[in-house]
This record gives structure tokens, C-alpha cells and sequence, in this order.
């Protein structure tokens, strides 16, 4: 089973006890390798454990404090079980969002801590072009945010991840994440532990993309908003056809901040 540790709920979410948890837990680990082979081993048992407690985030939208700890919600929680439980279960999943409430960075963590944390893993991301997957100095950009995730981890975690062009190399692992953009001929000719097809509903030629990554990955993961009724990624919501992929949404409504402004 991935993930099946619960030390995550010893972490405190409250955002000043979480700097001071935080803290304390790097300042214990300097120097001491015994402790920290005992969280690398606690982070690989326990994504939600390596979220609350190593990664970071970036939302502009939050002005004077654009940079802040990942803590996680309960709806994030149950979407990051689900995509798991995708991959380990080697079937595709249909993930319906919202915008700001972090789907992109959750599917992007999951795929981080899988290479991070697990041997001979190949993840795929797609996105809707070249600049969309890896643009070095947008924010916007998915392998941006990954980048972002490194830079806050302790070097004894990271273990020597390279960033590369479109892509990136775990030597701890032997991991690798690598990246395309949008085409008909995206992902065709590999296979991978899992592919993510992040704004998945912009995609052009969507059904030809479906049908022939079909051999690339027992688990696909096409992530959108929707935008109208003539596309594959809204097929895949309501063509009967399709009722037996696995459906995993983030919506507005199931986030208790953005509930309250109603």
C-alpha cells in the first residue's frame, strides 16, 4: 500500500505551530544522519507527513505572503488518496477542478514524492504546450513549482535531484519526471509509472491523444476545468462510456476559506 502511515496527524496545521514543528524537525536532523534516514523513512511511508512538513507553496494571490508552508485540507487529503490509490491500482483517472484550489500542485507533489521516495519510478507530465510544462522563470509553469518544492528541501533529502530541460533526475532513486508539451505524438512512444495530462479539457485533438497513450501507463491522470460541452475531457465526464474511470474532483465549494466568502 502507498502511504500508509498516519504520522501526518501529529503535524499541527495551525500556520505558526507548523513554522515552529518545522523548524524544530530540520534543526534536530543537522547533523544527525540516523534521524534523518528515520524521516526519509517516515516522508516515504507518509505523504501527507512530507507535505505538511517539507513542502512549500507560491500563490501570488496571497500578497505579502506569496510564499508559505503546504497544508494540506481535508478535500486535498481525500484527492491525494484517490490519485494513489490510481497508481497503485494501475487505472486511469479523470480529475475535475476548480481554480486556486491546488490541483496542479497536488498532482505534481504526489508525482515529486513518488521519485523522491521510491525506486524506478517514470512519471510523464503533459501540458497544453512547451512553456505550460517547463518555463524557467514563470511561476505558472508546472516543473516551476516543482523546482520550487526542491529548493526548500533539506540537501540531505533531495539527495542530488537535477533539474534537466523538461525533466528532472533522481539519482537516489534512479527516478526520473520528464516532460512534453501537448501533441498527438506526447507520450506515445514510452511508458511510464504515471502520466499526468494537466489542463487536459485546452487539449487539441483529445481523442486521438486518449486513445493512443493508452499503452504509454496503466495510470493516466487528466486533470481540467471545464470549458465546454465539445471536448474529450468533458466526454470523459458524461459519455457513458467512460462511467467506469476513476473521478476525482476539487472543487471551490469543498474548501472551508473559500466556502465562508459566500
Amino acid at each position: 500500500m502507498l502511504s500508509p502511515g498516519k504520522q501526518h496527524l501529529l503535524v499541527p496545521k495551525g500556520i505558526e505551530e507548523n513554522y515552529r514543528y518545522r523548524l524544530a524537525i530540520l534543526e534536530q536532523a543537522k547533523g544527525d544522519e540516523a534521524f534523518q534516514r528515520g524521516l526519509l523513512e517516515v516522508c516515504k511511508n507518509d505523504i501527507l507527513f512530507w507535505i505538511n512538513t517539507f513542502a512549500w507553496q507560491f500563490n501570488p494571490e496571497h500578497f505579502g505572503e506569496e510564499t508559505g508552508p503546504f497544508l494540506t485540507w481535508p478535500f486535498q487529503e481525500e484527492a491525494i488518496r484517490d490519485l494513489l490509490e490510481a497508481i497503485e491500482d494501475r487505472e486511469d483517472a479523470v480529475w475535475q477542478k476548480s481554480r486556486e484550489v491546488g490541483a496542479s500542485w497536488l498532482a505534481l507533489m504526489v508525482v515529486d514524492w513518488l521519485c523522491l521516495f521510491h525506486p524506478r519510478k517514470k512519471a510523464l507530465v503533459v501540458s497544453q504546450d512547451a512553456d505550460g510544462v517547463d518555463r524557467p522563470d514563470d511561476p505558472d509553469c508546472l516543473f516551476w513549482k516543482v523546482n520550487f518544492i526542491h529548493e526548500h528541501l533539506p540537501d540531505w533529502m533531495s539527495r542530488g535531484v537535477t533539474k534537466r530541460k523538461m525533466g528532472f533526475t533522481f539519482p537516489a532513486t534512479k527516478s526520473t519526471i520528464n516532460g512534453e508539451a501537448n501533441t498527438v505524438k506526447a507520450g506515445v512512444g514510452g511508458r511510464g509509472s504515471i502520466v499526468i495530462f494537466d489542463e487536459f479539457g485546452q487539449f487539441k485533438d483529445g481523442l486521438e491523444i486518449f486513445s493512443r497513450t493508452a499503452d504509454t501507463s496503466h495510470c493516466r491522470v487528466f486533470i481540467f476545468t471545464h470549458k465546454n460541452t465539445q471536448s474529450m475531457a468533458y466526454d470523459l465526464c458524461f459519455d457513458v462510456k467512460y462511467s467506469g474511470m476513476k473521478k476525482i474532483i476539487t472543487h471551490w465549494s469543498q474548501h472551508p476559506e473559500k466556502r465562508s466568502e459566500e
